[in-house]
């Protein structure tokens, strides 16, 4: 992503959040505990989950007007038109997982795009395509709405939705006994 986006690198840290320069992470939710035994570690990749009526869309200003700034594509990515945006920051302040961040450098809010001008083209986002264990998958949601389907069949648990029940574009497959809190 950092690579692909030419986003500034810090090779002294692990990344914990988002910022204007890091629009993914590895996520680390502990549950249980290490006295009883029970001490579970789950890390999950966090990025712009793409609702399917995603907020930070819903509150834009300029959505409605012949000019959107932020909107949600057909095809999934929720995207954002840096000539439309006033800046406001709406966006940032609505989004229950705290992705779009608004950079005072460039004067702008930034975010993951889903690596639209790539997934448009037919290729994977830049996540997918150097993931080094292959975790990460892309397809029509329809295909991987199936593969995790049957992944919840064999009995890993499966996160589909952000805690309002709103639908995402990320899926995310656990060990049965995960226990995630994705806005966490």
């Amino acid at each position: 992503c950092k690579s692909w986006w030419d986003n500034e690198t810090d090779p002294t840290t692990f990344k914990t959040d988002f910022t204007p320069q890091t629009w993914c992470y590895v996520g680390e939710h502990e549950s249980g505990s290490y006295d009883a035994g029970d001490a579970n570690v789950v890390f999950t990749k966090r990025q712009c989950m793409h609702c399917e009526d995603p907020t930070c869309v819903s509150v834009c200003p300029m959505n409605g007007t012949d000019t959107p700034a932020m909107q949600k594509l057909a095809d999934g990515p929720v995207v954002l038109n840096h000539d439309n945006c006033i800046r406001c920051q709406m966006c940032v302040s609505s989004c229950s997982f705290g992705v779009p961040k608004f950079s005072a450098d460039g004067n702008k809010v930034l975010k993951c795009v889903f690596c639209y001008g790539r997934t448009r083209d037919g290729r994977a986002p830049a996540c997918v395509g150097t993931c080094p264990t292959g975790a990460l998958q892309f397809d029509t949601l329809e295909n991987i709405q199936a593969l995790a389907d049957q992944a919840e069949a064999d009995g890993y648990a499966v996160a589909r939705s952000d805690p309002a029940g709103n639908g995402t574009s990320w899926i995310y497959v656990f060990e049965a006994d995960a226990e995630v809190d994705l806005t966490a």
